[in-house]
């Protein structure tokens, strides 16, 4: 599963909701480590 991609195309959708994209992706990235 490839995030760098995703983190990429939401970084230059809008960068001001970048904060709010991180979040996002370290509660996924959280979930997906604990399996």
């Amino acid at each position: 599963m490839e995030i760098a991609p995703l983190r990429n195309h939401h970084q230059q959708w809008s960068t001001g909701s970048r904060l709010s994209v991180d979040v996002v992706y370290a509660k996924l990235y959280a979930i997906l480590r604990r399996r």
